[in-house]
């Protein structure tokens, strides 16, 4: 019985020692398999729009919101980080122009930040998206937006959804040059990179890169 009982623990052993490698391997590749493929949404009648998830979300001590969002293609690892400003309030037009109410923007209210070498990665393939000359090799450190809020009340931010118009802040004349629609849905834990404008990929991809 003692020898029948021995080598049924072996066998299980061995089989422990078989089976874990998979699982381990497993759990990756599961890991990798949640982040949304960094691609032109088909439904966007020709715009390009992206989506990311949300792998993490930190209020700082400013009381501005930190956000690591990412992607995947070719089974690497694409993001970036997003800081969200406090107390931006909600968009109002001008009824005689069309264009946002300066007092509802708010200058730097979102920033990109460069995280590491997947922000790289993230610029090169949007340039690669975009079809744009300019082929950058890696993300710049901080670019700031000025934000206005389309639609949605930023102030409500943890529950609902909000999309933002982000218009370039121009350190040298203080004129914004392009525009990039930013949709936040924390309770989906994604936001969306969308196109105002197909006439501003160059632009964009001008502000977010550096060719080295």
């Amino acid at each position: 019985m003692n020898c029948i009982r021995s080598t049924a623990i072996a066998l299980l052993g061995i089989a422990v020692l078989i089976v874990l490698p998979g699982l381990a391997q497993t759990s990756s590749v599961g890991g990798s398999a949640k982040l949304p493929e960094i691609q032109c949404d088909t439904a966007a009648d020709g715009f390009c729009d992206i989506t990311l998830a949300i792998e993490q979300q930190v209020t700082q001590p400013d009381g501005s919101l930190l956000l690591t969002v990412a992607g995947a293609h070719k089974s690497e690892r694409l993001a970036l980080q997003i800081a969200i400003a406090p107390g931006m309030k909600t968009g109002a037009m001008n009824p005689m122009t069309g264009s946002p109410q300066p007092y509802s923007m708010q200058r730097g209210g979102v920033r990109w930040l460069r995280d590491d070498e997947g922000s790289d990665r993230f610029i090169a393939r949007l340039a690669e998206l975009y079809h744009t000359k300019t082929k950058p090799k890696k993300m710049v450190t901080d670019v700031h937006f000025s934000a206005f809020a389309f639609r949605g009340d930023p102030e409500k931010l943890e529950s609902h959804e909000v999309l933002f118009e982000l218009y370039h802040d121009d350190p040298t004349n203080q004129v914004p040059q392009c525009v990039v629609l930013f949709d936040v849905n924390l309770p989906g834990k994604k936001v969306r990179i969308r196109e105002k404008d197909q006439d501003f990929r160059d632009c964009i991809i001008r502000i977010l890169g550096e060719n080295e």
